[in-house]
């Protein structure tokens, strides 16, 4: 028997979505720190590509098209955040900070 994780966009769960999207953005934390030695700065960037068209392309199908976006943004915001702490761009952490609370808020905001 196939287990298939079921696409949500967590409709009236704040705390639901806040988890997912964190979730989100610690993958791409991850392995664009993994690849920043690599490909440097472009590595936040790749990483949301290869998630948005791989798992939300490929294995999701697209079936909810402004949830695939909204994660694959939080996985390259992620991305965007190490890989700024990794070029010691601190000003740029910075936004990339404040770009993804408003981000979460956003999100949060919508599901309350």
């Amino acid at each position: 028997r196939e287990v298939r994780l079921r696409p949500s966009s967590f409709p009236r769960d704040p705390y639901g979505h806040l988890t997912n999207q964190a979730a989100h953005f610690c993958l791409g934390l991850g392995l664009s720190a993994v690849l920043w030695p690599l490909w440097g700065i472009p590595s936040a960037l790749v990483i949301g590509a290869l998630y948005g068209f791989l798992w939300e392309g490929l294995v999701q199908k697209w079936v909810m098209p402004w949830d695939s976006f909204e994660d694959s943004l939080h996985v390259t915001t992620g991305g965007a955040v190490i890989v700024s702490a990794l070029s010691y761009d601190w000003p740029g952490l910075m936004v990339m900070l404040a770009v993804w609370g408003g981000l979460l808020a956003v999100g949060v905001w919508r599901r309350s």
